[in-house]
């Protein structure tokens, strides 16, 4: 290959690396601020592997098979990231750079009125082409380390924690390595004027790359298929468990009332054993009205959803809350599946009962209403104490924020993250006259 001239390595290599790295490293959420000099010495790095690589005798394109596995080793070590991190981190710098090169090459012979070769061949305007791309790669990674703004937030995607998980882990690799492909055959394109093009070796690069290319997406294909069909089983598995855990709720709930219904007769059978009978008949009314609120059982289309309604309706009747449910539409066209409207709905009521479990007699009350407006279903559960204050309100959807005690503050996150994956939004509204309400609204698919 060419030789890489020092004076481009030490005013373009050098700094196209450390740019390179702070922008991944920024959009991949790793504290560059905190470890800069890590970040810069890795960046001298890389950039010295390019030249000593480039000095080689060796065919372009295999100067890449040997520099990409040293930039994920390096990067691993200078970093102290996570392997799979390394790997997507320098895919995703592969990906930029190929990417601004294509545009900026072009971009400067068009204002120049130069060719290509022109400004490969020579030094400063190489240099001055690069840093058109490195300019504008050093404002964005600026702008995401000052609004410490993530795009690809790394935590749950590199650490996966099922089957599913991994796969869509894998396609995302495949996806990566088809993108620095492709960059790479666009480049021996763009760049065939300046080498002894079409040489054999050359030839031969091309065509393993267009032969990956070609099958790259094939195997994507069938692992996605496999990633649709776990996908459709987890679904099924957790919405049986969400219908297990609502119905062992609503059974423990009637252990609860048989054990009081005990007492109940007891109570009566003692009324009766000394001439209290007036007492024992009004006794028994206020158990039988009692008993006929808990034989109004909510009757749902879906058997999960039943089970949750029932379930719920059962502890505030328990705990003496008034739980008042109107499921005043059906539920068909509804994006959600089963066992997201259990979280959804589950961690709101949730909330609400307990909210209210400790407020005077006249707030001991919540209401849950499902209704269907033109091309959006709303899920309200309201409460009317206590009230959200104004501070708080901006907070609550954040993971870890309560205003309970010995809570973990991940119930509304949850419900956060599940509604807008759906395309939906959730608010909420607090006052004292109006009391608290959670909207939850979905676009019917």
């Amino acid at each position: 290959m060419e030789k890489m001239p020092i004076l481009i390595l030490l005013l373009y290599s050098i700094p196209e690396s450390i740019i390179l790295i702070s922008l991944c490293s920024a959009i991949y959420g790793y504290k560059v601020q905190e470890n800069l000099y890590r970040v810069v010495l890795l960046g001298i790095s890389l950039a010295l592997v390019t030249y000593i690589v480039r000095a080689l005798p060796i065919q372009f394109g295999l100067n890449m098979a040997i520099q990409i596995p040293v930039f994920i080793f390096l990067t691993w070590k200078y970093l102290r990231v996570p392997l799979l991190r390394a790997f997507y981190l320098i895919m995703t710098a592969s990906i930029i750079i190929f990417l601004a090169e294509m545009i900026s090459y072009p971009l400067v012979s068009a204002i120049t009125g130069l060719t290509t070769q022109e400004i490969v061949h020579n030094t400063y305007l190489r240099i001055l082409t690069g840093w058109v791309h490195l300019s504008l790669m050093g404002a964005i990674t600026i702008v995401l380390l000052k609004k410490n703004i993530s795009l690809i937030q790394p935590s749950g995607l590199l650490r996966p924690r099922n089957t599913g998980e991994k796969i869509t882990l894998l396609i995302i690799g495949l996806v990566l390595i088809q993108a620095t492909l492709s960059g790479a055959l666009n480049l021996t394109i763009f760049i065939k004027n300046t080498t002894d093009w079409p040489s054999m070796n050359n030839l031969i690069f091309t065509a393993t790359i267009s032969l990956l290319l070609f099958t790259i997406p094939i195997v994507s294909i069938f692992f996605l298929k496999r990633l649709l069909e776990l996908s459709e089983k987890e679904s099924i598995i957790e919405t049986q468990e969400a219908f297990i855990d609502n119905i062992n709720k609503l059974f423990v709930t009637i252990r609860a009332q048989r054990h009081d219904f005990i007492h109940h007769v007891q109570v009566i059978y003692s009324m009766l054993n000394t001439d209290q009978s007036q007492e024992a008949i009004k006794y028994m009314d206020n158990l039988l009205e009692e008993i006929q609120n808990l034989s109004n059982v909510i009757k749902v289309k879906d058997p999960v959803l039943s089970a949750l309604f029932n379930a719920k309706t059962a502890i505030a009747e328990r705990h003496n809350i008034n739980l008042e449910i109107r499921i005043e539409t059906p539920l068909d066209g509804l994006s959600l599946k089963p066992f997201e409207i259990v979280k959804i709905l589950g961690n709101l009521i949730d909330n609400a009962l307990e909210a209210v479990a400790q407020q005077p007699a006249e707030y001991r009350r919540v209401k849950v209403s499902l209704k269907k407006f033109a091309f959006v279903f709303v899920f309200d559960v309201c409460n009317p104490r206590p009230v959200i204050q104004a501070d708080d309100m901006a907070k609550v959807f954040s993971s870890g924020f309560s205003t309970k005690d010995n809570h973990s503050g991940l119930g509304l996150a949850v419900v956060k993250d599940l509604v807008e994956r759906n395309g939906g939004e959730i608010s909420l509204r607090s006052s004292e006259e109006d009391g608290t309400t959670f909207s939850v609204i979905i676009p019917v698919k």
